[in-house]
């Protein structure tokens, strides 16, 4: 029998790039990696990276060139301590289909870059939690489930897992309920409180006072029903905005915008969304919004030298209408004031008040000019 050569190329590239190669368990060196004769046949490659893994499965025809491209994602760990109950197996289930994590239990922490732990109740009964850690945290996100309801931890993971929104549909424009006094008849209605000067509504026409009646064909009698409208909308999409100023109704069309979302002043989501933003960053997704959102997060997990370490010390203001440089100004302040150096945390507060339209959380707000004039005055 005499046997032929049977190899083909092969070229492993990951994104991003750099990461360590291991080839049938063997480590061969960094992405881009290119092999001009490998045997043909089933191989398997992990990927390594200092942001995360990935792995793959492929095969090599003969005499054919075969490209395998892989994405890193966030290498998840599970931890315990506490003795095992039946949540344990369907946890990590859900671990292993994840498409946003890279499961790897029992990994050591320069490995990972999220932690998931189970926690049960000390006492007999009650509610245990699941908690995700992301590196460096000391302070986890949290869903609570029932110890006696496994499948409740299985609801609770997938909650921690989803990543927190970022942007939201908006209009520039907030309403309010008013009571109508009796010389304008009784009952109420809901009024365009303020207008963004840079938002949608201003661009279609609509002026605070106005009473807003319908959107998009669909009456609305308070502020919730307004927000869960909104909320419904696609970006790019147009709403027809039915109002009434003075005695005539007005048919106006909006074109839904976007606004950033900042982190919640809770901090319940921060780990989730510091691991998608360090990914972010991995990939070269930088931007001053970004870097503003995970300084607000280190801030809220009471890790401020971080914050202002890798984020707040020369962060350019983000390229936005509302959270802009006095947003930034103002968690400079916070930063600096939780570390203790009061005087550049006044003058950071100082400086933030300058902007009366940098917001807090949204471009709607809450304006944050008069909070900070409140700390600099306190500090002082």
């Amino acid at each position: 029998v005499r046997l032929r050569p049977s190899t083909g190329g092969l070229r492993i590239e990951s994104q991003p790039g750099g990461g360590a190669v291991f080839l049938n368990g063997e480590e061969r060196g960094v992405t881009p990696l290119s092999f001009s004769a490998m045997c043909s046949g089933d191989h398997e490659v992990e990927i390594r990276h200092a942001v995360g893994r990935c792995a793959r499965s492929f095969r090599v025809s003969r005499g054919a060139r075969t490209a395998v491209r892989c994405e890193i994602r966030p290498v998840l760990t599970l931890t315990g301590g506490d003795p095992p109950t039946g949540a344990e197996p369907l946890v990590r289930e859900v671990l292993r289909t994840s498409e946003a994590f890279y499961f790897l239990e029992g990994a050591a922490r320069p490995e990972v870059q999220a932690e998931l732990r189970i926690v049960n109740p000390d006492s007999g009964a009650g509610t245990a939690r699941v908690d995700l850690f992301a590196t460096g945290s000391s302070i986890p996100d949290t869903a609570a489930f029932d110890r006696f309801e496994p499948r409740s931890a299985v609801r609770a993971v997938e909650q921690l897992l989803v990543p927190p929104v970022r942007r939201r549909p908006w209009l520039g424009m907030t309403a309010t309920v008013r009571r109508l006094v009796a010389e304008e008849g009784q009952g109420r209605r809901l009024e365009v409180s303020s207008v963004h000067p840079a938002g949608p509504a201003l661009l279609a026409g609509i002026e605070p006072g106005d009473e807003l009646r319908e959107l998009g064909g669909t009456p609305v009698q308070d502020e919730l029903g307004v927000f869960e409208r909104i909320e419904a909308m696609e970006v790019g999409s147009s709403l027809d905005v039915l109002v009434r100023r003075g005695a005539s109704d007005r048919l106006l069309r909006i074109e839904v915008a976007e606004t950033p979302v900042l982190p919640s002043l809770s901090g319940r989501r921060c780990n989730r969304r510091l691991v998608e933003l360090e990914a972010d960053f991995a990939h070269r997704r930088e931007d001053p919004g970004r870097r503003l959102e995970a300084a607000v997060c280190w801030i809220l997990l009471g890790d401020p030298e971080r914050a202002m370490r890798e984020h707040l010390s020369e962060l350019g203001p983000p390229s936005a209408t509302g959270i802009a440089e006095g947003t930034v100004l103002y968690y400079r302040g916070l930063a600096l004031l939780a570390l203790g150096e009061r005087d550049r945390a006044r003058e950071a507060f100082e400086r933030a008040a300058e902007f009366p339209g940098a917001t807090m959380v949204t471009h709607d707000g809450p304006r944050l000019a008069a909070l900070a004039r409140r700390r600099a005055a306190a500090v002082r």
